[in-house]
């Protein structure tokens, strides 16, 4: 029973690190999304 849910608890942690990494792609994303656009201002 103890492996099961140290494997689960691993499991949730590498898809919060997923989700972070994501977002941090997204923010680069956007930020130079934003940049783009301003050079044609």
């Amino acid at each position: 029973i103890e492996e099961t849910s140290n494997t689960n608890i691993n499991q949730e942690k590498s898809k919060n690190q997923d989700d972070s990494e994501n977002e941090i792609l997204e923010d680069n994303f956007i930020d130079f999304s934003n940049r783009l656009f301003h050079m044609f201002d």
